[in-house]
């Protein structure tokens, strides 16, 4: 009889490292960039970004997204946010890859001009 092969949801990450900021406008995290070709990830079901941030002096809120820099434009739905001197592990909303191979960095600010830390970014891949 014939047996059907199925294929079992696959998970990649693809980590962006560590940075700070200071400013209370949206820059770029230096080093923190990545290319990422969406054709080559079989079915995609859902894209997230993901960032552990922590503010040390816990004043104001913290922010950080990801940015197309290929087509200069931010991931909609990428940014998160948090407050506090706890390091927290924030998920964004699914969020969608453009098509082709893309330049995608980090981008970071703060409301009140502290320090703001991330201790890590990554993007996660989940395919069906």
């Amino acid at each position: 009889s014939p047996v059907s092969a199925s294929k079992a949801a696959q998970e990649f990450y693809i980590s962006f490292g560590s940075g700070q900021t200071l400013s209370d406008e949206w820059e770029d995290v230096p080093g923190l960039s990545a290319y990422i070709d969406s054709t080559k990830y079989d079915r995609i079901k859902t894209v997230t970004f993901e960032a552990s941030m922590r503010i040390p002096t816990a004043n104001g809120r913290a922010y950080a997204q990801l940015f197309n820099a290929t087509d200069k434009h931010p991931v909609w739905f990428s940014e998160v946010s948090m407050e506090g001197n706890t390091p927290q592990l924030l998920v964004s909303p699914p969020i969608t890859l453009d098509e082709g191979n893309k330049l995608y960095k980090v981008q970071m600010k703060t409301t009140l001009r502290y320090l703001s830390i991330l201790d890590q970014a990554r993007v996660h891949i989940i395919t069906e």
